[in-house]
């Protein structure tokens, strides 16, 4: 079930935050004026900051530009808070516009300048706000990591306010990674907190948190009191749609669709008055959602693309993953392939984008505990280097004589070989000129013939495999009499948009790279273990090679791996499941899984997809072979010879 944008909550919090929030409200003219006549000091920064933030509200552009003249201000004065105002304030506007490797930067800056001057509150602010970065990212483990570091630090400062917004974040958090119990426990402390403080805007806030979580839960009706308890409290507020979106979620779950329908146009129309596209465009996936779960899948098409394009043309960052999902979802109903295979094309990217951008970001998340090790890495070097002093001394003089007779040696090692090497050079670098000539031709006639065969073998494939397909589903349509023939025909078409997806990747010269391979990979054999409730695990290094592979290498591991995954699914009993990969002389991916592994009677039954396997890999120019039998565990290799050099 899809759950409303987290993102309300990770501003509110991030605006919460800002020094400058607290200040006095001064009116729009007036702040124009004190900035053209007050000189360059402390209450210039204040004034900018302040009015930056009015315009945070109708232009992100135009409060990003007074930011920075706040802050080039406190750096020409060393002013530290206005320096630290900065980081908070910009960060929140860099999120917002999706600049979110600009505001990590900022944050980090801003969060050692809290350190070495040893602001604790500034300090948590900024672990707050650097959460909220990897929040927007969808890496919400390591939000959730940063959110608890900072509630630690909150709840030594006795910050209860402040701490009552983080709960609700770190609740969100929990929720987002579908650990719905924990997002009760937290959503249900900002909910005490609330009530202690007599803070309605938060209790509203926490309600509907806990709501959307008792939702995922399937319980509908304590989800649905807690709404009509926060509903009074939401006028006029953000809330309020998001509280009528869950409303309407909760109706889609329980099959009523007319009262589905009234709360997503209510919220719809709420959103409408206040202007707030983010909460328009939740509304518009909200009908599309309902109407295509009803069967009317001409009007979910209408409300989907209306939603989508809200969000596209929003300045501000959201997370499109399941709108495009959705929408290649009900492309396919209308029997529009060609745009439902593009719409799951960018659900598949962004996915995959997220995947990368983990890998990339491991290095952030433990950053924090690398600080702490290299305090005592300091402290211990400095002893060592204390003993080690007066030796270092003694043995000093003794390595430069060593050093010096080592020196003379090798230059007159050099002087001897310095003709016969370059004799040596001059007939080496004729043969590898002949070589390089000899091998262009080859490596062109191998070209010509390889682009021969692969046309070859993409017009058999779309034969042997689409036409049989459209075949099938032909005269399964003319015999259609049940809902089961139905049933095959969908099958059928769902089994010919893989194939054809997985040819057109194949084909695709934008993704011959070997990073590009992993993120397919990793993508297509995790939902396929996913949707069978199998744990896995993938072990990719950080840093892969920036090479490319051929169509046809391409092809041949993506569909070992998919028949490898396919016989764990289907045929191991398997609970688990780890897939590694390894680039050092070439690629070498292992599967293992902790099913009942493979005897002799298995060996025939499977005889034919083992067979498969290793002859797909060996036409491939690579290996493949079974490593263990129990667990199961097989592997195959691709050389190194067969990647090529991008750029």
């Amino acid at each position: 079930m899809t759950r409303r944008p987290a993102a309300f909550v990770f501003a509110f919090l991030a605006i919460l935050f800002s020094h400058a929030a607290s200040a006095q409200d001064w009116k729009t003219d007036s702040l124009r004026k004190l900035i053209r006549t007050l000189p360059e000091d402390t209450h210039k920064i204040y004034v900018y900051n302040q009015y930056a933030i009015l315009q945070q509200a109708l232009n992100l552009d135009s409060a990003g530009y007074y930011y920075l003249k706040a802050e080039a201000i406190s750096r020409k004065h060393g002013n530290v808070n206005g320096l630290i105002d900065f980081a908070s304030n910009y960060s929140v506007v860099l999120n917002l516009q999706g600049r979110f490797e600009e505001s990590f930067k900022i944050l980090k800056e801003g969060l050692a300048l809290s350190r070495r001057h040893e602001r604790k509150l500034d300090e948590a602010k900024m672990v707050v706000n650097v959460g909220n970065v990897f929040s927007y990212l969808g890496r919400y483990d390591s939000a959730l990591t940063w959110y608890l570091d900072a509630a630690a630090l909150m709840d030594q400062l006795k910050e209860k306010p402040n701490l009552n917004i983080l709960y609700l974040n770190i609740g969100t958090m929990f929720e987002e990674l579908e650990q719905y119990e924990q997002a009760m426990t937290y959503a249900d402390k900002a909910i005490r907190l609330s009530e202690e403080a007599g803070d309605t805007m938060a209790l509203a806030a926490a309600l509907i948190n806990s709501a959307t979580a008792l939702t995922s839960l399937k319980r509908y009706g304590e989800a649905m009191r807690r709404l009509e308890r926060a509903l009074p409290m939401t006028r006029q507020q953000d809330f309020e749609v998001i509280a009528y979106y869950t409303i309407g979620e909760i109706h889609v779950a329980q099959g009523r669709r007319r009262e589905a329908v009234e709360a997503f146009d209510r919220a719809l129309k709420l959103a409408q008055d206040m202007k707030y596209d983010g909460g328009m465009a939740l509304a518009f996936y909200g009908l599309a959602l309902a109407n295509f779960k009803d069967g009317d899948h001409a009007a979910a098409d209408r409300y989907a693309m209306e939603g989508i394009e809200l969000w596209k043309n929003s300045d501000a960052f959201f997370d499109l993953r399941q709108q495009y999902k959705l929408l290649a979802d009900i492309k396919a109903q209308l029997k529009q392939y060609p745009a439902a295979y593009e719409y799951l094309s960018e659900y598949a990217r962004l996915n995959d984008s997220l995947v990368l951008a983990g890998v990339h970001n491991k290095v952030q998340e433990l950053e924090k505990k690398y600080q702490v090790a290299q305090k005592d890495k300091t402290l211990a070097e400095q002893q060592l280097q204390l003993e080690l002093g007066e030796k270092a001394d003694r043995r000093k003089n003794t390595w430069l004589m060593l050093t010096g007779l080592v020196i003379v040696a090798l230059g007159v090692i050099l002087l001897l070989l310095r003709r016969n090497f370059r004799h040596r050079q001059k007939l080496q670098r004729e043969k590898m000129e002949a070589l390089e000539r000899q091998q262009e031709l080859v490596r062109l006639k191998a070209l010509l013939e390889g682009q021969q065969e692969e046309r070859r073998r993409i017009a058999g494939e779309m034969h042997d495999e689409i036409g049989p397909g459209l075949t099938t589903i032909q005269y399964l349509g003319n015999a259609l009499t049940d809902a089961a023939e139905k049933k095959k025909i969908q099958a059928t078409a769902a089994q010919l948009v893989t194939q054809m997806s997985e040819i057109i990747w194949a084909m695709s010269a934008e993704q011959d790279t070997l990073e590009a391979l992993v993120a397919y990979l990793r993508y297509h054999a995790g939902e396929q273990l996913q949707t069978a409730g199998i744990d896995y695990v993938f072990d990719i290094p950080e840093e892969i090679p920036e090479s490319s592979i051929a169509p046809a290498q391409r092809r041949a591991i993506y569909l070992v791996v998919k028949e490898a995954v396919h016989n764990i699914v289907k045929h191991s009993g398997a609970t688990e499941a780890r897939i590694r990969m390894e680039f050092g002389d070439g690629i070498r991916i292992s599967i293992r899984d902790n099913g009942r592994g493979m005897d002799e009677a298995q060996s025939r039954t499977f005889g034919n997809g083992l067979r498969n396997m290793e002859q797909r890999m060996r036409e491939a120019g690579g290996e493949w072979r079974i490593v263990q039998k129990s667990p199961l565990t097989i592997e195959l290799f691709l050389p190194k010879m067969h990647f090529h050099n991008k750029g």
